[in-house]
């Protein structure tokens, strides 16, 4: 029987006027909008001339050393391994902590000293190499 067409609905059906809506057109539960009942951990792509530093793992590792993970960790849904952004460690919005991917060369150069000074004794604890130029701070990872 070449040839026979067979006739299939694939629009909902419509009323006064108005598109009826399919059966699943709820979102999924994600760790954005539901509280979970362990801690996910998830990793984005990092993103053009960025790299992740660290590894799901090394993460999960660092909070099993964590005094008080317990109590820091109440409403935390997620820590997410996030793609790569200028000027930026990390972020958090309420219940998900994200880890920024680093650009390539792990030398950032002209950082306002609005930023230097906000992350300047994370540095020093890191033994990050800083100094100041003309054009703003040089903060070497490389080393």
């Amino acid at each position: 029987m070449a040839g026979r067409r067979i006739t299939r609905k694939t629009t909902p059906k419509v009323r006064d006027g108005k598109v009826q809506r399919k059966n699943r057109w709820e979102l999924p539960a994600s760790y954005w909008s539901t509280p979970q009942n362990e801690l996910v951990f998830d990793r984005e792509r990092p993103g053009r001339a960025y790299k992740h530093l660290h590894r799901l793992d090394d993460v999960r590792r660092f909070i099993e050393v964590l005094p008080m993970w317990e109590e820091l960790s109440e409403g935390l849904n997620a820590v997410v391994l996030a793609r790569g952004e200028p000027n930026l460690f990390g972020w958090h919005v309420p219940g998900v902590v994200g880890l920024c991917a680093w650009e390539r060369d792990i030398a950032l150069e002209g950082m306002s000293t609005a930023f230097y000074r906000g992350s300047q004794r994370l540095l020093e604890k890191l033994g990050v190499p800083c100094w100041i130029e003309k054009d703003g701070w040089t903060l070497d990872f490389d080393v």
